[in-house]
């Protein structure tokens, strides 16, 4: 099996055996789910984070954004780093809006968006 699919596993595993994930565990699913080319499930994951008592992190978040970036979902990648950059989730959980734009300009560059992925980045 290749490493995405025995990280979901490990997942699996923890949550029938009554083990909590934390913040690291639920970000690695996240990319888990991103290298699986599984990005709809990575924001579907971000979003019961979102929903839930755990706030997503930067890292949550940028994997979250490769994901959907990965698939050409670029609208997708784009709306989860809004998100961050809007402060849907608090200081305690370390992103910074420079960690944000800088995947934000990524993801447009990536798409072809040159000028907007340059503007954001003088915007920084």
């Amino acid at each position: 099996a290749a490493e995405w699919q025995r990280a979901i596993a490990i997942a699996v595993g923890m949550a029938d055996a009554g083990l909590a994930a934390d913040i690291v565990t639920r970000s690695s699913l996240v990319s888990a789910y991103g290298r699986g080319s599984l990005w709809e499930v990575a924001l579907a994951e971000l979003r019961a984070m979102s929903a839930g008592r755990m706030l997503p992190n930067a890292i949550t978040f940028g994997a979250a954004a490769c994901a959907a970036a990965a698939a050409q979902a670029w609208e997708h990648a784009l709306a989860v780093l809004g998100e961050a950059a809007e402060g849907v989730f608090g200081e305690e959980t370390g992103a910074t809006l420079p960690d944000v734009r800088a995947v934000a300009a990524d993801a447009l560059f990536a798409a072809g968006r040159l000028s907007e992925a340059a503007d954001l980045l003088r915007s920084s």
